[in-house]
């Protein structure tokens, strides 16, 4: 059988020699040699019982069947020579064909689960269940907000989870400041909400911002950081509104006419139009109407046609979904890196599963989906205070007290016509690196 080894005889002398110092596999092979005894056979063979029938000894190594019975000492380097970071199941597929001891697999996959390299370049995990937004009872009780780019041009956006109307307003600064204004603007004309949902951005994480949600007697609540789907409403209405505007310019019309036309337009889940919803009754467009189409009247159905769609949905996106086992406090996990050219960052779970302590002692707010769990050991190079870090920290300047150069409350719908720098083709705008700053490139 070792004639059939495609290794070298110093290899072969290493693994007889590695076997002859074993005494569990000398007494394994005094076994098989002297037979098997039910009764009387020592306990540290119980593995091997099962397979007693393929086991054979030649030149001082033992076979299981075709595979080479690994002595304890050498375990670990063959673990190492195994694993060449193609992934657990084809490292037990490579394993399966030529060697064999006792819990192999679940060694080799313990082994592989604490390998750094390939927690940090781990694919995504999957999708978990959908969870909706509860449906509110009534227009405006709660709203989301969230700050888009384009052509260059900041804005704000303001939309209702119940009638899906919303309000866009230019920003000449993206200050805390101007972004409270303008929001002040829509609660005097619609009232207060009780319930205000936006990103972690810092016109919104900022403690004037803070100040503002309990002045003025609403709950503020965020999505979990580079998860814009818990705030889908809001993004699909920069959808909208982009489209609407991008639209209109390249048609030359009026961007608040494609406004108006898009609020009186029904919608197909509830039959209603966004004013309709909002206000009740139809506003005016350039279309002839009755007269009679303008008065007031109650949409029926609204909140449970939106509960019926949003179960459809639920029942869809589910199918190929599937929730994540819950993460206990201090369980080690990798966060997924929000830019997909970097690695898993390794850290510790300290609270709920948004909560998580990197190793640098930083503490992040992320969604279950983005945190995975390791058999990896977690130290902390530094154990300061655990600080809350925004992911969009470092990509969005912010100040306070920058003045506007614009009335704060004036409100509209963005000139989109206006002269602006360069944008990707996402819509952000691009800016020329620092270090370019002394060269003319006209």
């Amino acid at each position: 059988m070792t004639d059939y080894l495609a290794i070298s005889e110093e290899r072969q002398k290493l693994i007889a020699q590695s076997t002859q110092q074993d005494k569990t596999l000398q007494q394994l092979i005094k076994t098989i040699e002297n037979g098997w005894n039910n009764s009387e056979h020592p306990s540290e063979l119980d593995p091997f019982y099962n397979v007693r029938d393929e086991l054979s000894v030649q030149n001082g190594i033992i076979f299981k069947g075709d595979r080479c019975i690994i002595p304890n000492a050498m375990r670990n380097e063959i673990l190492s020579q195994i694993h060449t970071h193609i992934g657990i199941e084809g490292c037990l597929k490579r394993a399966r064909e030529c060697v064999y001891w006792p819990r192999m697999n679940s060694e080799l996959r313990d082994y592989i689960s604490k390998c750094d390299v390939c927690q940090s370049l781990a694919m995504k995990q999957p999708k978990e269940t959908l969870k909706s937004h509860d449906v509110p009872s009534r227009p405006w009780a709660k709203i989301g907000t969230d700050l888009f780019t384009l052509s260059g041009n900041d804005y704000l956006i303001t939309v209702d989870y119940y009638s899906s109307f919303f309000e866009v307003d230019r920003l000449y600064d993206t200050s805390s400041k101007t972004v409270i204004n303008k929001l002040k603007q829509h609660f005097a004309r619609w009232g207060i909400p009780e319930t205000v949902i936006s990103d972690n951005g810092p016109q919104y994480s900022s403690e004037q911002f803070k100040q503002f949600s309990k002045q003025w007697d609403f709950q503020h609540k965020t999505s979990s950081p580079g998860h814009a789907q818990s705030n889908g409403k809001v993004e699909n209405a920069v959808k909208t509104a982009k489209r609407l505007m991008r639209k209109a310019k390249k048609s030359n019309s009026d961007p608040y006419i494609a406004l108006l036309n898009f609020r009186n337009t029904p919608q197909q889940v509830t039959k209603y139009s966004p004013v309709q919803q909002m206000i009740n009754r139809r506003t005016r467009t350039l279309l002839p109407m009755k007269s009679a189409l303008f008065e007031s009247k109650i949409p029926e159905n609204v909140r449970s046609n939106i509960m019926d769609n949003k179960k459809r949905q639920e029942k869809y996106y589910n199918r190929s979904a599937r929730d994540l086992n819950e993460l206990k406090q201090g369980e080690i996990v990798r966060l997924t890196p929000q830019d997909r050219h970097k690695e898993w960052e390794k850290g510790a779970r300290i609270k709920r599963e948004i909560d998580m302590k990197s190793k640098n002692g930083r503490t992040v707010r992320r969604n279950r989906k983005y945190l995975r769990r390791t058999n990896e050991q977690f130290n902390p190079k530094c154990q300061t205070e655990e600080i809350n870090i925004d992911p969009n920290e470092q990509e969005i300047s912010h100040d306070d007290n920058k003045n506007s150069n614009s009335d704060p409350n004036h409100s509209v719908v963005p000139d989109v016509e206006e002269k602006s720098q360069p944008c990707s083709r996402y819509g952000r705008p691009i800016q020329k690196p620092s270090w370019m700053k002394d060269y003319d490139l006209k």
